[in-house]
């Protein structure tokens, strides 16, 4: 919500008297000023710039404002003029028992909570990750995923811009980790036609792949009542970098630093529904985790869901 927009000029002449009477005031919808005699050499100036900033007025105590000033007066005797503005005190005003105006700062305070019309954000996301194969989870194939153990961290920074009150645009870039964990000791291996999942006579303690992503996400945020806010948008990621890790049973550890034929750009859908500090989100990528001109890749699209603080 704008700053309170009009400014309230006391002057005072070198002799106060207390009478009040009014000098001069518009009546026509156009009118911007009012102006207030005191006394004989003292006037009060009312600038409106709009007919909301009229209402805005209408919510203000004048009587306890001409009372600050009154005192401010009383204890700087050698002043004759003060120009005093509401913009530069803090009014707290009730209106509807839910919203509160912040004239000093611009700022205001509602069931939506407290923001200003922009402001940095940062968040953590925890929780796992799988994939589709056509719209179900491959658990019967042999790249099917130990889906308990299967991350997905992601740490982002970025500003969230309020459009209208209780809507914001929320916008930045994140690093993502995703994780994929095979079972029945399967591992990932990259070939000329794409990827296989090999099942070998070594035992595995871990196998997986993963991911790293640089992401641009974009979400439309919309608070509903209290903190509690529901988002919707999409994302765009780039591939920074791919391997595989398998952990013998017997101790041994080993990488391979691969892109395993994945695909370099992906895209999709994200939302979020919670409270201002934690919520619970969903990602979905509608494009192919894998190359889809390598024909012996799957169709997988990747999919995360967790917190995010």
């Amino acid at each position: 919500m704008q700053t309170l927009q009009f400014t309230l000029i006391l002057i005072f002449g070198l002799f106060y008297k207390p009478s009040f009477a009014l000098l001069y005031q518009d009546q026509s919808p156009e009118a911007d000023t009012v102006i207030m005699k005191i006394g004989d050499k003292s006037s009060i100036h009312i600038f409106i710039a709009d007919k909301d900033d009229l209402k805005k007025l209408q919510q203000v105590d004048l009587n306890a404002t001409v009372r600050k000033v009154g005192g401010y007066l009383d204890s700087t005797r050698t002043q004759s003029q003060v120009n005093y503005s509401i913009k530069d005190q803090t009014k707290e005003l009730q209106e509807n028992s839910n919203r509160q105006i912040n004239a000093e700062k611009g700022n205001y305070n509602s069931i939506f909570g407290n923001r200003r019309r922009a402001n940095w954000v940062f968040n953590f996301d925890f929780g796992l990750n799988n994939y589709l194969q056509n719209g179900l989870i491959p658990s019967d194939q042999s790249y099917g995923l130990d889906f308990v153990n299967s991350r997905y961290v992601a740490i982002g920074f970025g500003f969230r811009a309020w459009l209208v009150r209780g809507i914001n645009l929320r916008m930045g870039s994140e690093i993502a980790w995703n994780n994929f964990m095979f079972r029945d000791d399967v591992r990932i291996r990259k070939t000329s036609e794409g990827v296989d999942f090999v099942k070998d006579n070594n035992t595995y303690d871990k196998s997986k792949l993963t991911t790293i992503m640089l992401n641009f996400p974009a979400m439309l945020q919309v608070a509903l009542y209290d903190n509690f806010r529901i988002g919707i948008g999409a994302n765009v990621g780039i591939l920074l970098d791919s391997y595989s890790k398998v952990a013998y049973s017997n101790g041994g550890v080993e990488h391979e630093q691969s892109n395993f034929n994945l695909s370099n750009i992906r895209y999709g859908l994200r939302g979020e529904i919670g409270g201002r500090d934690i919520r619970f989100f969903v990602n979905y990528d509608m494009g192919n985790l894998f190359n889809k001109e390598k024909t012996q890749s799957p169709d997988l699209q990747a999919f995360s869901f967790g917190i995010r603080l």
